[in-house]
């Protein structure tokens, strides 16, 4: 082989070694769940071998996609920093996530950038966040699912098929989804945004010192609503009886379908009601002003300040 021919196979040579280099890297990359480009984000990912939980409380600024499976999944994502920060572990069947204690940064401040978890468990029953928590799931079914907030929640459950469901608010709370269940509760002496829908085999039962604003659907045998702080309905009901009891301000839009409609205002109510029940039963010694229109077979109205009218 003369000396030109030679040099031309180096060349070739050193040409291909080069491209199967970088092949090799890009699959490293790749089959590495994307590591690299998490990185050049100033982002890292870990799988954490955490199991045998049902329950998860935060007090991290966190967002949290939920998945139900047979097997235990923990994977977190977030600056190097924010990770630093951030002390994840199992307590008496909890998924604790928390601030290590006495951790700072270089520069003696923390990252307080969202940490991202993917979370797969068989059996979820409870959320309690006191930071900033948003929650994410497609299905959930369980015998009880209870919500326990005290700082700012974003909970978007999906669709959850339990046997009691129970919401309290003291901080801030916006909701969508649906709830299929047996029983249901909500106390709210928050701010509270409500868009779940509910269908509820017995009794559904809202409590109200905060601040409500409430939409969506409610099925159930039986509905009862105390308001003793500030509520504003644009909500659809469908049940055997409804009870409202208001001694705060209550105003908005509802439409009612089902039987007896029973209303004791202490407080100041007015109300656009769209109805289709038995009877419409009031007894006033506060402020109620109600504006019907559909099918009320009778109404009966008891008190000083009182004005219903049919459109």
């Amino acid at each position: 082989m003369n000396i030109k021919t030679l040099a031309i196979a180096i060349t070739a040579a050193a040409l291909s070694l080069s491209a199967c280099n970088v092949t090799g890297k890009n699959a490293q990359s790749y089959n590495s769940g994307n590591a690299a480009a998490l990185a050049s984000e100033g982002k890292v990912t870990k799988t954490l071998n955490l199991k045998n939980f049902s329950k998860i409380k935060s007090s991290l600024n966190v967002d949290i996609s939920y998945t139900q499976g047979n097997s235990y999944k923990v994977t977190v994502s977030g600056t190097a920093k924010a990770l630093a920060r951030a002390d994840i572990s199992v307590s008496n069947g909890m998924l604790v996530i928390e601030k290590k204690a006495n951790r700072t940064n270089a520069n003696n401040s923390y990252d307080d950038t969202n940490i991202v978890i993917d979370i797969t468990s068989p059996r979820l029953t409870a959320i309690s966040n006191t930071s900033s928590l948003t929650f994410s799931s497609d299905s959930l079914t369980t015998d009880k699912f209870c919500i326990d907030n005290n700082g700012t929640l974003q909970l978007s459950p999906g669709l959850v098929k339990c046997v009691h469901a129970k919401i309290s608010n003291q901080g801030v709370l916006n909701t969508d989804g649906q709830i299929l269940a047996s029983s249901a509760s909500i106390v709210n002496s928050g701010v509270s945004t409500l868009g779940t829908r509910f269908s509820v085999d017995g009794d559904f039962i809202m409590a109200n010192n905060g601040h409500m604003t409430m939409g969506g659907k409610v099925t159930a045998y039986s509905v009862d609503m105390d308001n003793s702080g500030i509520t504003t309905y644009s909500v659809g009901i469908n049940a055997d009886k409804l009870n409202l009891k208001v001694t705060g301000i209550e105003t908005g839009d509802m439409s009612y379908k089902g039987g007896d409609m029973n209303i004791n205002c202490l407080g100041n109510l007015t109300l656009k009601l769209d109805a289709d029940c038995d009877n419409l039963f009031s007894n006033t010694n506060g402020r109620l002003t109600i504006d019907i229109k559909g099918q009320v077979n009778q109404c009966a109205n008891y008190g000083a300040i009182t004005r219903v009218r049919r459109l």
